[in-house]
């Protein structure tokens, strides 16, 4: 299927890894010029040459946890053309007790996870309105709904997201563009990797530890598909989101969860 996205101009935050980077990818095979985004000059270099052959690409770096930094990143992006598309991916977590989170905690948590795309957003959807055709997706998480006390920052943050998202659509009705949000659920990624790594203290076979998680009494039991997301899966729903296809979808919280969230809507 023809997404409609060639010629569009794109920005995917937190795009250097994981389900932001199998974003970018997408949107580049679908013909979109991209921008891919991450915290350092170095990590987005090596994003972009990974990416390079599949299409136009550009790099910008920014650290999402400074107020200032959506107003440096659109100011780039500007520099280059007025995006079509953007997708807010890109989030900060670590595992802590609530008890011994810190006001700098919350301040980095909601800074990095949701007032840096509220910020973005309002910088690129004045120029989306005025072409009446744009598409915003904030990627949301599962946890977002079925928080994780240990993850409190984030999981705040990624419940405000849908809301936020919400609230821009409806602030952009009767127009072509579209606002949404994609909940993602359980994705092996760089961080998952990481994070098992760090809780599997036994050296256990990898492929085992996951296995065990998705069994009965696992810690994503409720996983209806048994198994971790590949990023391209998310992707895939993100990059429809973002496309000409998905024209009548806005407001929507769209899960790619795997049926983690135990909801039928």
């Amino acid at each position: 299927m023809d997404l409609g996205l060639k010629g569009r101009l794109a920005l995917v935050t937190g795009s250097t890894k994981g389900i932001g980077h199998a974003v970018a990818g997408s949107l580049l095979d679908e013909g979109a010029a991209v921008f891919v985004h991450g915290s350092s000059e170095a990590t987005v270099a090596d994003a972009v040459g990974r990416l390079e052959g599949r299409g136009e690409v550009y790099g910008v770096a920014g650290d999402l946890s400074d107020p200032a930094a959506p107003a440096a990143i659109a100011e780039r992006v500007a520099a280059v053309g007025r995006p079509d598309v953007l997708v807010n991916n890109a989030a900060v977590y670590r595992v802590q007790s609530y008890f011994d989170l810190a006001d700098d905690d919350w301040r980095q948590g909601l800074q990095a996870n949701l007032l840096a795309g509220a910020a973005l957003a309002q910088k690129f959807l004045p120029a989306m309105l005025e072409r009446d055709w744009g598409r915003v997706v904030f990627v949301s998480s599962d946890y977002g709904i079925q928080v994780n006390p240990d993850l409190m920052p984030y999981s705040v943050a990624k419940a405000a997201v849908i809301a936020l998202s919400r609230g821009l659509a409806v602030m952009t009705r009767g127009t072509g563009v579209t606002v949404n949000t994609a909940i993602a659920g359980p994705t092996w990624t760089e961080g998952s990797a990481s994070f098992l790594d760090a809780a599997n203290t036994e050296g256990r076979p990898v492929e085992e530890v996951k296995s065990e998680m998705f069994e009965p009494g696992g810690f994503l039991a409720d996983t209806l598909t048994g198994r971790f997301a590949d990023p391209t899966e998310v992707a895939a729903v993100v990059a429809f989101l973002c496309s000409e296809r998905a024209s009548v979808v806005t407001g929507a919280a769209q899960r790619a969860d795997g049926g983690t969230i135990k909801a039928a809507h």
